[in-house]
């Protein structure tokens, strides 16, 4: 029986200590079907969550006491980031089979949707205009954040042998867009176009497993991404030059 949330029983707690709230099932697995593991993260609109979820479906739920208030079925896996625009009063969400959605926090009626190809596993990343996103098949995406009407992309090949699991989200900084690839590449583009000002390799000499799966930092001046294999770089953001190198594995 779907038990769609839950009020536990009152428990007095000491000063300091977290005390369960409330607890409401996100995806209620049939019989004979192993427990999911959740990966998605919701984008919070006033006093509702909305939350993608593995079963197919995105929802949303009261803050205040973990009802659902609407459910609505995108027909793929969610397991991206939702993020929500405060000026068009929409979340947008990524699911695994390359849709791109815009969705009502209101009601959950999908305004647009987008289809890329490769799964979304970050949030998109919103500018005044426009949206950014990268998905598993080596592709970095911009759209019209009013329409979903398809602006550019830009794509690296993929490597032949195996890459690992995740996506960086691209950053803008001073009107440069910036993101990494699982060929090992940390690239600039213009983000009005998609014309690559430069790329880099922080790879360090290894073939295998050089992806760059860390989003972007900016600090003061310095460009800051890792490689898995290569380890952690800052860089000039006009034109990539390594300044430094952390040689850590697994960053």
């Amino acid at each position: 029986m779907r038990r769609p949330y839950e009020r536990p029983a009152t428990q007095e707690a000491t000063g300091g200590v977290l005390s369960l709230l409330w607890r409401s099932g996100v995806h209620v697995h049939e019989l004979f079907e192993p427990a999911p593991q959740e990966c998605a993260r919701g984008a919070v609109v006033g006093k509702r969550l909305v939350l993608g979820a593995r079963n197919r479906k995105l929802s949303a739920f009261d803050t205040g006491t973990g009802a659902q208030l609407w459910q609505t079925d995108v027909g793929a896996q969610i397991e991206s980031e939702a993020a929500y625009d405060p000026d068009r009063q929409v979340v947008y969400v990524g699911a695994n089979d390359g849709q791109l959605l815009a969705v009502d926090p209101a009601n959950g009626a999908v305004r647009w949707r987008f289809q890329a190809e490769g799964g979304i596993a970050n949030a998109p990343l919103l500018t005044r205009d426009a949206l950014y996103f990268s998905t598993n098949r080596g592709r970095l995406y911009a759209l019209s954040a009013p329409s979903g009407k398809f602006l550019w992309d830009y794509e690296r090949e993929r490597p032949d042998e195996f890459t690992i699991h995740g996506d960086a989200s691209p950053r803008l900084f001073d009107d440069r867009l910036y993101a990494g690839f699982s060929d090992g590449f940390l690239a600039a583009l213009r983000p009005t176009n998609g014309d690559v000002e430069w790329a880099r390799s922080l790879a360090s000499g290894s073939n295998q497993y050089v992806d760059v799966d860390t989003t972007p930092l900016m600090v003061e001046d310095t460009l800051i991404a890792g490689s898995h294999s290569g380890g952690v770089y800052g860089l000039t953001a006009n034109d990539g030059l390594v300044k430094w190198r952390v040689p850590v594995e697994g960053a």
